[in-house]
């Protein structure tokens, strides 16, 4: 997930200037700069939603890690609390 994040991340300008050149066609005018319209809505959304993707993807990557570096304690660990429910 991390992956898409970045590549939206990546092409954010793209979307800006497409939705600036979409602007001056409707209306006539816009931004000089397309940078400005990544706080407007459309391209927005497509900022929150790319964020969200990587952190979602760098959480998963690092609690796989975690998972795996200690796979043996966490199973201890769930032993002994469905042991200590049975007494």
């Amino acid at each position: 997930m991390s992956g898409s994040g970045a590549i939206l991340c990546c092409l954010l300008p793209l979307f800006a200037s497409m939705y600036q050149q979409s602007e001056f066609r409707t209306w006539g005018s816009c931004y000089t700069n397309a940078n400005d319209y990544i706080t407007e809505w459309p391209v927005l959304g497509i900022l929150i939603i790319a964020l969200a993707l990587l952190l979602i993807g760098i959480a998963g990557i690092f609690l796989s890690y975690l998972i795996s570096k200690y796979e043996n304690s966490i199973q201890e660990f769930i032993s002994d609390w469905i042991s200590s429910w049975k007494q």
